[in-house]
């Protein structure tokens, strides 16, 4: 009896951490918002190329060469989107979240902060935006019930978390390359 009371226990324990480091959108301790910040090592690249080739992907993947900040070989700052795909109760659902990303460079290093993000309940970013804390906040008042506000709130941050890896991993594979024309 007392084993089986323990495996409970620890099935349960797990099951709640498990759920908890996925669906869980990290803080930034500064702005006290959600977002995600992240040092790329670039062994043996100079700041130049770094700015360099993150500026030119910056501009291919928000298809547009105006920054809101573009200091050379310093900072740029940028506010682009993608698609948060997700299912509740088996049926896709498609929202646009907005973001503002932070680059900084210093020799052999890229930081990449993603912070601001704004959810669009549509595919097409045309509704209004309201900001992510304030969604995950206000889901509990959902009519259809805490579980089902639980599940949207999980599935949408998982989705977030996935399409900010995925950014993440674009910045890395485009430093690889030494390419760097305009």
């Amino acid at each position: 009896m007392k084993l089986n009371i323990t495996f409970i226990y620890l099935f349960l324990i797990s099951g709640l951490a498990v759920s908890q480091v996925t669906s869980q959108i990290p803080i930034l301790e500064k702005s006290g918002k959600y977002g995600f910040d992240k040092i790329l090592s670039i062994e043996g690249k100079a700041a130049k190329f770094i700015y360099d080739s993150t500026k030119l992907f910056l501009i291919k993947k928000h298809a547009d060469n105006s920054f809101i900040i573009d200091i050379e070989n310093q900072e740029i700052y940028d506010n682009g989107s993608f698609p948060a795909d997700f299912m509740v109760s088996n049926i896709p659902m498609t929202y646009t979240i907005l973001y503002n990303v932070t680059t900084m460079f210093k020799e052999g290093k890229l930081k990449v902060i993603i912070t601001d993000f704004k959810v669009s309940t549509n595919a097409q970013g045309t509704t209004s935006e309201v900001p992510l804390e304030n969604f995950l906040k206000n889901m509990n008042s959902l009519k259809s019930g805490k579980k089902y506000a639980e599940k949207i709130s999980d599935s949408l941050s998982n989705s977030i978390i996935k399409q900010v890896e995925k950014l993440i991993s674009e910045f890395e594979t485009n430093l690889a390359s030494d390419k760097t024309e305009w």
